[in-house]
């Protein structure tokens, strides 16, 4: 094989494994809606959007009690985690409900990779070296059905503001029921 021929599968190679996805998102919006605070386990603060697990579901997977829990992120408020102690890490969750709940984690998925977009560009930290993440999430302020833009695009996203195709501001659909 010539030279072009194994420099064009390193490319596509690249292309297929790369992790850029996570970094770069066509959706800005989602991005921004939700954002995260990070104190690493040496104390650095990090303000991120876009984070998340770099491979892998959007959710906490552990142990409580003899439960084995599937957590989404989307309803965890604080995380906290604790000491690794035989090969498990302790892990205090606040969730949105309010309701403060503890979890065993496995060494899987404490040495999971996460990976989000700060000010200073793309990074990655494992969540074993994180010792305390707060999302940020911004409150839905329309109605839950969708929204509409004026060229009759329709979106579900109840943080977006403007259309992503024109810019033009979105207007909450209203159900006809509740009009009258």
């Amino acid at each position: 094989m010539n030279a072009r021929g194994l420099l064009a599968i390193a490319v596509l190679t690249m292309l297929v494994v790369s992790p850029g996805s996570a970094q770069d998102s066509q959706y800005s919006g989602i991005e921004t809606a939700e954002s995260v605070t990070i104190v690493d386990t040496k104390g650095v603060t990090t303000e991120a959007s876009g984070f998340g697990k770099l491979f892998g579901p959007p959710y906490l997977s552990g142990f409580r009690g003899n439960s084995t829990v599937e957590i989404p992120f989307d309803r965890i408020r604080t995380l906290t985690a604790g000491e690794v102690v035989d090969n498990r890490m302790t892990v205090k969750l606040n969730l949105l409900t309010g309701r403060e709940l503890e979890i065993l984690l496995d060494r899987p998925e404490f040495d999971t990779s996460y990976a989000g977009t700060a000010e200073f560009g793309y990074f990655r930290i494992r969540l074993s070296d994180i010792k305390s993440l707060k999302f940020n999430r911004v409150r839905p302020e329309r109605s839950g059905l969708g929204q509409r833009c004026p060229d009759g695009h329709i979106w579900f996203n109840d943080t977006w503001r403007f259309c992503p195709y024109d810019g033009t501001k979105l207007a909450a659909i209203v159900d006809a029921a509740v009009e009258k």
